[in-house]
């Protein structure tokens, strides 16, 4: 678990009671997937004797029944497995998968920690698992430690939908989530041309191993290095999504390397304690800000021309496009493996017109 009040301590793993309730899950649908075998035949049998008066309409979960066209619902439950329970840009995914879900009738749970805690995620992913829930939405944060959980949900016919950052896709039935080489990549050409090709760069991160922010600095770095060899990256430090510790980084980089003259945050608590401090030493207007996502103080400091700019993800479509490709899974349609949900460069000169707009997010 990583603690926001103090430094990294570790991340903790599943450990060998996840293990455990693993092989309790795998035990008992053995059961369950011989009865749906069974059922599969069945209905098979059914359609060949019903098929003139029986429609399946493939994608918007109703099966017409009879000449009298009766529609037949399917009471569907899916979870969604938030790393952060109650974060802003979260609560966005949570929004649009709860409106996806009105629309399609369908029931989404929101679950997950108050704070990054890979063991809580796999462990509410294992009661998901249990309960029988329909189809599981997850960030799996880092990969390798959602592998059995992952494979225990493949193994009761439960289909999985990985957002944010990816994850085996022989383990997940698609994914949602930014571009993250294409968003490291435009980071970097933003930085680039703001500076002249010319910086002292410091980073603000979640931790190290974030999965998609692993992927952004890679990318990032990849660019940085071929076309804007002036930028240096003085300073790289984790602030677990925390504006407190952001600030606390913040001042602890300026003190260490007074030379920095560029702050780049990959998360979205970060941009705004960066900013904060900037404000009360009367550097803003000198250390340009490149933040990530549209928390609301970060579109306030845009607006007032104290911060620079901001790559928002658009988390809200992430959750809509999410419980969409779920429910299609769970019929068996087709879907895209990957779905990029966006994400936009806001300035002073468009954070208004974004504020107004922002509603087709949402």
């Amino acid at each position: 678990m990583i603690n926001t009040q103090g430094d990294i301590t570790e991340i903790h793993k599943p450990d060998t009671e996840h293990k455990r309730k693993e092989k309790q899950v795998e035990n008992r649908f053995i059961c369950k997937t011989v009865f749906k075998k069974l059922l599969c035949i069945m209905v098979v049998f059914l359609c060949g004797f019903l098929l003139p008066a029986c429609q399946m309409v493939e994608g918007n979960l109703t099966v017409e029944d009879g000449p009298n066209g009766v529609v037949v619902d399917r009471d569907l439950n899916v979870i969604f497995i938030t790393p952060l329970n109650n974060h802003p840009i979260w609560l966005d995914a949570k929004y649009g998968a709860e409106a996806k879900g009105r629309e399609l009738g369908v029931t989404v749970t929101w679950s997950g920690p108050e704070i990054i805690d890979i063991e809580k995620q796999v462990e509410i992913m294992y009661d998901a698992i249990e309960q029988e829930y329909d189809a599981i939405i997850m960030y799996p944060v880092d990969p390798p430690a959602f592998e059995e959980v992952m494979r225990a949900a493949r193994d009761a016919g439960i289909p999985v939908v990985a957002v944010c950052g990816d994850s085996d896709p022989a383990l997940r039935d698609s994914y949602v989530g930014t571009d993250v080489v294409r968003f490291g990549q435009e980071a970097a050409e933003l930085i680039g041309e703001k500076s002249g090709g010319q910086a002292n760069l410091a980073i603000l991160c979640t931790n190290y191993e974030i999965i998609n922010q692993v992927h952004e600095y890679e990318a990032f770095e990849a660019v940085i290095k071929e076309k804007y060899p002036g930028i240096k990256i003085v300073a790289r430090e984790a602030d677990d999504t925390d504006t407190l510790k952001a600030i606390e980084k913040t001042i602890e980089i300026l003190e260490e390397y007074p030379e920095v003259d560029f702050f780049w945050s990959m998360e979205g608590a970060g941009g705004p304690g960066i900013v904060r401090v900037l404000k009360e030493r009367g550097l803003n207007e000198e250390i340009p800000v490149l933040a990530t996502d549209s928390m609301t103080d970060m579109l306030d400091y845009i607006e007032a021309g104290d911060a620079w700019g901001s790559l928002a993800q658009n988390f809200y479509k992430l959750g809509m496009i999410s419980v969409e490709n779920a429910v299609n899974h769970i019929y068996g349609n087709e879907v895209e493996d990957v779905t990029d949900s966006g994400f936009v460069f806001i300035t002073q000169e468009n954070v208004q017109s974004f504020r107004e707009t922002a509603e087709g997010w949402y």
